[in-house]
């Protein structure tokens, strides 16, 4: 005699999809370190390369909507590049390392003064070497952030991208917010 259990298993946690817009509080630090909220010579544009030196762009993420360990599924961020220079430069994407991000400034919270993730993604020349809109998954970068012990939800996240060995005023700038794509730099997140 065959017996047959009916097992039942529980109700998968739901997947949340959140898509932060950045802010205004965008900026870009050259490399005599002066961080400016509107970018490489006030056109609201992040240029990602060497541009006389190493550059960093910082983009204000507020209120991430998950709570410390959740299970991201992906965490993608889609800059749009305006403008290509040299052929393009080469870019690290990164996140400040700290519980709540406070804005980038020019003094105390310069993108080149902040602990940085030690994970990070690339943006390869592949990527940079023409404009339009582009995608990156940096999943391991947020949930680096995420998974900090101070972490709650509603924090804020500063990305942060920097030069990665690109040749003398080799450069893609990224379009801050409010430029060739409406919604700047958006930061799409999956997770339960």
């Amino acid at each position: 005699m065959a017996v047959k259990f009916l097992v039942t298993l529980p109700d998968p946690p739901p997947v949340v999809t959140d898509e932060i817009t950045d802010t205004l509080h965008d900026g870009w630090e050259n490399a005599s370190n002066v961080w400016n909220h509107r970018g490489y010579f006030n056109a609201n544009v992040a240029p990602v390369g060497n541009l006389g030196g190493s550059s960093w762009g910082s983009f204000h993420f507020d209120s991430i909507l998950y709570n410390r360990n959740t299970n991201l599924e992906s965490a993608i961020w889609s800059p749009y590049i305006m403008f290509v220079n040299g052929g393009g430069g080469t870019g690290r994407i990164r996140a400040q390392l700290i519980d709540d991000a406070a804005l980038p400034d020019n003094s105390s919270n310069k993108p080149s003064g902040m602990t940085l993730t030690d994970n990070y993604v690339d943006m390869p020349l592949s990527t940079l070497s023409s404009v339009g809109l582009k995608e990156y998954e940096i999943k391991d970068v947020i949930n680096e952030v995420i998974r900090r012990p101070g972490w709650v939800n509603g924090n804020a996240i500063n990305i942060i991208v920097e030069d990665n060995s690109s040749g003398a005023n080799k450069y893609s700038s990224i379009a801050m917010i409010d430029q060739a794509n409406s919604n700047g730099t958006p930061l799409r997140i999956v997770g339960d």
